[in-house]
């Protein structure tokens, strides 16, 4: 799903379900992390089956 041709960065998509579902509205949200980024990321949707969440990070970040 995610591609990338930045051998640097590493890409980790994260799925997140929402229990209510009444509208299917399709969100992605990109978040380009640097090395020394350590926030939590709350994202408030109005209804979505599946929240995805992007998050771009150094390699050596990612465990």
């Amino acid at each position: 799903m995610i591609n990338s041709r930045n051998h640097y960065l590493e890409k980790v998509t994260v799925r997140i379900p929402i229990l209510q579902v009444v509208e299917v509205i399709p969100i992605k949200i990109n978040i380009m992390a640097t090395n020394t980024t350590k926030e939590n990321v709350e994202v408030l949707v109005p209804d979505s089956s599946v929240l995805e969440v992007a998050v771009s990070s150094v390699a050596k970040n990612v465990k």
